[in-house]
């Protein structure tokens, strides 16, 4: 039975989840609204929305950046893609991340202050925040922690039924 519903999917396709897209004011919206958690996982969660949204990074691309990627210049950093889904045969690209005029909304000043509170000099960027508000292990976050993230900041700026719209693709 499975093998005759994949088989029929493959046949007449399945609809695509239609997910909004973020724009810029969602974008600051979010920000404030993460601001109000605990400062590691504050810091975190705007490295990551920032990064994220200035580098147009994939949930896997972001969560596959290391600390030895960073090549620091003086107006921004830049950051290698090893890998992605639109990269299949693993060339790889690099991504210049600007410094923003604003020190509040810089993606480049949000990863160096997520860094230095996490005390992370080696290894993956973004990694898992305990209810403590402390970096709980060495290992990278997964890109669903990523969506969940994305989704919880809409959640508690639009709400439920906003968060509903978006996607850690958005």
């Amino acid at each position: 039975m499975k093998r005759t519903m994949q088989g029929i999917r493959r046949t007449y396709g399945v609809a695509q989840r239609r997910v909004r897209a973020l724009v810029k004011d969602d974008l600051l919206e979010l920000l404030v609204m993460v601001a109000k958690r605990k400062p590691l996982e504050a810091a975190r969660d705007k490295a990551i929305l920032l990064l994220g949204f200035s580098g147009a990074f994939r949930r896997s691309e972001l969560v596959a950046l290391r600390m030895e990627d960073i090549t620091q210049h003086a107006h921004g950093l830049e950051l290698p893609i090893r890998r992605s889904k639109t990269d299949q045969e693993g060339e790889g690209r690099t991504v210049f991340v600007p410094l923003a005029k604003s020190e509040e909304r810089c993606p480049v000043k949000a990863l160096q202050r997520w860094l230095d509170l996490a005390g992370i000099g080696a290894g993956p960027l973004f990694r898992p925040v305990n209810r403590h508000d402390k970096v709980a292990n060495e290992l990278a976050l997964t890109p669903q922690s990523v969506a969940l993230i994305v989704k919880s900041a809409v959640a508690s700026s639009k709400g439920i039924e906003a968060a509903k719209t978006v996607s850690g693709h958005s």
